[in-house]
């Protein structure tokens, strides 16, 4: 950094946004660019772009601290950049997002449009604003399915595959009990899950983002088969499930019938949450 730029105020300002602010994989964004005060004889050259970027959680050992600690690093799956115009004034460049990249998904996957001008012996200007890119709805995202009672004898019937945010996931969870059960109450919970991979090791976040309870203290006769029909909405702005380098995004229907003193009888189930 030059040490008169902080008194000259010759650092020209950036100021970006893009169209649409909410866009899908495929889409066209249109980046805007204005550029106000003096470009003058320390401006290098500028760009503009779209960049993706995986955010991830990693162990790593702190020497100062002795000991080992959790901290974010970034990782870019993708940047498309051109040529900006060293001139005052507004300036518009097109990008195609690419159709093979994850959702823009809290804690995991981010999309921006960004603009620099590089400025020899000075401080850069930049800006940047993030886009939105939503997951479309998979394939088959209405087909409804069933879960078979596993181990514990908790299953679903009617369950979606699909789900986008801010709607209502209906089902029915079912539970036929080996032995006589008396639970406490049984809740459906919805679970987004982060598994984030880093040279072999792995850190698991799991936030509950909604539950309710489908039925309360009761006595369920083994060998025969209970049904609890349920309804829970997803919050309206859930991250979409994502799949990345060093970050996987999942959500969970997780069935508990709960039980004083002994252990919890559980059934969990994948679903995909889009927001497109």
């Amino acid at each position: 950094m030059g040490f008169l730029d902080v008194f000259r105020g010759s650092k020209p300002k950036l100021s970006v946004a893009a169209e649409p602010a909410d866009a899908r994989p495929g889409d066209e964004v249109r980046v805007r660019v204005t550029v106000e005060g003096e470009i003058d004889d320390k401006a290098q050259g500028a760009r503009a772009g779209v960049r993706c970027v995986n955010e991830y959680l990693k162990r790593e050992y702190d020497r100062r601290d002795d000991e080992w600690e959790e901290v974010w690093r970034t990782v870019a799956l993708h940047e498309d950049a051109q040529d900006l115009p060293l001139a005052a004034g507004e300036h518009e460049l097109t990008f195609t997002l690419p159709s093979d990249l994850p959702p823009s998904s809290a804690g995991a996957v981010s999309w921006a449009a960004f603009a620099s001008i590089d400025r020899r012996r000075g401080m850069d200007a930049s800006a940047g604003t993030p886009i939105a890119v939503r997951a479309p709805a998979p394939a088959g995202a209405a087909e409804r399915r069933s879960v078979a009672p596993g181990q514990d004898g908790v299953g679903f019937e009617a369950l979606p595959a699909a789900a986008a945010a801010g709607s209502v996931v209906d089902g029915t969870l079912t539970v036929t009990p080996a032995d006589d059960v008396k639970t406490t109450g049984i809740r459906v919970t919805l679970t987004r899950t982060r598994t984030y991979t880093d040279d072999g090791n792995q850190i698991v976040r799991r936030d509950d983002a909604a539950e309710v309870e489908v039925a309360g203290g009761q006595e369920l006769a083994p060998g025969q088969a209970h049904s609890f029909p349920f309804s829970v909405a997803l919050p309206p702005d859930a991250p979409p499930t994502a799949h990345a380098p060093h970050a996987v995004v999942e959500w969970w229907v997780r069935g508990t019938v709960a039980r004083r003193m002994r252990g919890d009888l559980e059934a969990s189930a994948p679903l995909t949450v889009y927001d497109g």
